[in-house]
């Protein structure tokens, strides 16, 4: 007759099956987890380039309502519109004549877009 109050041993291996699959599940919720942050800082990053861009696109509209015309370059919006110019991003603002709206483009100093990727 076996006796119920004992644990029997499972083997050489009983640690192993034990212990094994709760550190492989243990493993993959943190490489889930990981991912999730990574993805969330990508996102964050591109709505934050995004809205350096919105915000000179504004400024520069904001212009043309008040003086009739585009202005010349950034830093008129700088000085008269009170825009304030990120220093992680790369502005390029081409102005082709005073009453078509402008290339306003922004992009990262360091970063994905700026290695090249």
């Amino acid at each position: 007759m076996r006796n119920r109050f004992t644990k029997e041993r499972g083997g050489r291996f009983a640690f192993i099956k034990t212990w094994g699959i709760s550190l492989v599940f243990f493993a993959g919720v943190i490489l889930v987890c990981w991912q999730g942050l990574s993805r969330t800082d990508a996102a964050a990053a591109a709505e934050k380039l995004e809205t350096a861009r919105k915000a000179v696109v504004q400024a520069a509209v904001h212009c043309y309502a008040l003086e009739g015309e585009y202005p010349p370059d950034m830093l008129y919006l700088r000085d008269h519109y009170g825009l304030r110019l990120d220093r992680n991003y790369v502005y390029h603002y081409e102005a082709f004549a005073s009453n078509i709206m402008p290339d306003i483009t922004v992009l990262p100093r360091n970063g994905p877009l700026a290695e090249g990727e």
